[in-house]
């Protein structure tokens, strides 16, 4: 079984089509562009071809685009681990990771150690400390 459908194109052009489905699933014409669209069904459904997003996300559950979640975790990914090998006061760190990242200091038994941090730029920083000893600094 089937039926006609009669399309009346935005440009005034008329065309036929043998449509073999029922009715509810028979395409559509969106009156403001013209366009053929079937409608899909919100449980049941599935749907061949690219889904393209026209906004970023505003809603916990809404779909992110994939340049919505690059952008959003792009600075997550950026880490840099500076080994201190001579003991010093102070240490220079060049992690050209072009952020101002945090930044967490552990000696080389494993300790946190607190110091005075200095930026310099967006990929260098100065550590400063009471003494001088060997470690790691750990950038994200």
């Amino acid at each position: 079984m089937g039926f006609y459908i009669i399309y009346r194109h935005h440009s005034g052009a008329v065309s036929e089509h043998w449509h073999t489905g029922t009715l509810g699933d028979a395409p559509r014409i969106n009156p403001e562009t013209g366009l053929t669209y079937v409608p899909i069904n919100k449980a049941g459904d599935s749907m061949v071809g690219y889904l393209t997003l026209n906004e970023e996300p505003v809603e916990d559950k809404h779909a992110s685009t994939k340049h919505y979640v690059d952008a959003a975790t792009e600075s997550i990914s950026k880490i840099y681990i500076h080994e201190q090998e001579v003991p010093l006061d102070v240490w220079t760190v060049e992690h050209n990771l072009d952020i101002y990242p945090s930044v967490t200091v552990v000696d080389s038994a494993g300790s946190v150690v607190i110091g005075e941090l200095t930026y310099v730029s967006r990929n260098e920083l100065l550590i400063k400390f009471t003494s001088s000893f060997a470690g790691r600094a750990f950038l994200n």
